[in-house]
């Protein structure tokens, strides 16, 4: 917008709630005995699980008991297989799953990763759902700097950021975390802070209303007035 020409003044970002009374850390409930990376999303270019398998291969070379759990679905879900096949990952493509389910292996999850990238015909994320709602459970994020990813997870603070693509630095990120639990622990933590300060849906809705409040306020004020002469007959 603003390199459109649109006046600062008058560009708000506003961003898009979660339900953090539902996406929540489960009290008493462990992780997974193994350790677990869970992606979500749709198999399409853009999601970036293509790099995810590949970086995979080095995590479980490093970390031989590692799994990667995949929930979704998409054009690109039996390119996918086939190189989970052909680089003989310990991984499992579980299809579309409800929303209950995907919080439960939120819960149980080691790592939660969406390596996004920019798609070859220019797609990109916005600043996608499925990782406010990752933080929101405590789980330590990874992910990469593409489109508003980075406006969610901070490096080093609320998780851990690699540039699109960057499929070296993605396994590295990811080992990192399976060997470290205070690591995870602190993202984690810090996660669900920043959901709550700055992602939590009833929040947001209240921002929202004020924002509109504010915007038709200004409609009025500027609107012509209407006065009206009454003449007896």
């Amino acid at each position: 917008l603003l390199l459109k020409g649109f006046p600062p003044e008058k560009v708000v970002t506003h961003y898009n709630g979660i339900d953090t009374q539902f996406f929540t850390p489960a009290p008493g409930t462990l992780p997974a005995p193994e350790p677990t990376v869970l992606f979500v999303g749709r198999f399409v270019e853009k999601k970036g699980a293509v790099h995810l398998l590949r970086a995979m291969h080095a995590v479980q070379q490093a970390v031989p008991d590692a799994r990667l759990i995949l929930i979704g679905d998409g054009p690109l879900r039996a390119n996918m297989k086939a190189l989970a096949q052909e680089l003989r990952l310990r991984c499992s493509f579980l299809g579309k799953q409800p929303l209950e389910t995907v919080r439960e292996h939120l819960r149980a999850a080691w790592v939660f990763c969406l390596p996004s990238v920019t798609a070859s015909n220019g797609d990109t994320e916005g600043l996608p759902t499925v990782l406010l709602e990752a933080l929101a459970t405590g789980i330590p994020t990874v992910t990469t700097a593409s489109a508003g990813n980075t406006e969610a997870v901070k490096d080093g603070e609320t998780g851990l950021v690699v540039a699109e693509r960057d499929e070296a630095g993605l396994g590295q990120a990811l080992v990192r975390l399976l060997r470290d639990e205070s690591l995870r622990g602190r993202l984690g933590l810090a996660g669900r802070q920043t959901v709550l300060q700055e992602f939590d849906m009833s929040r947001q809705a209240q921002v929202l209303e004020v924002l509109y409040g504010r915007v038709a306020g200004q409609a009025l004020s500027k609107s012509p007035r209407q006065d009206r002469t009454f003449v007896k007959g």
